[in-house]
């Protein structure tokens, strides 16, 4: 994928999802490349291509950085609500009337 398409949503694909002659291709490559796309109908495939690439597992270093920034996430969700939480106190009066 050229690296101009990188964070864009692009109305119609014409993917080759062959194995590369310099590396192998990956799930996370397939879904880099498929996630562009608008729509399914808009896809197009180069040409045929070994299916056992989608029956392939996940590279473990990416189910790893998954899990960690899926904890980060939860830590940044609770840190958050403490801190509004406390906002919210620290903006009432004695009575509990804001300020």
């Amino acid at each position: 994928m050229d690296y101009q398409a990188q964070g864009q949503t692009i109305e119609k694909l014409i993917i080759d999802i062959a194995n590369p002659p310099s590396s192998g291709l990956s799930l996370f490559n397939l879904y880099v490349v498929l996630s562009h796309g608008v729509l399914q109908d808009n896809i197009c495939i180069l040409r045929d291509f070994d299916e056992g690439i989608f029956r392939k597992g996940q590279i473990m270093d990416l189910v790893l950085e998954d899990d960690r920034l899926g904890t980060l996430d939860e830590n940044t969700n609770v840190k958050y609500t403490q801190v509004n939480k406390h906002l919210i106190q620290s903006c009432r009066g004695q009575n509990g009337e804001s300020i």
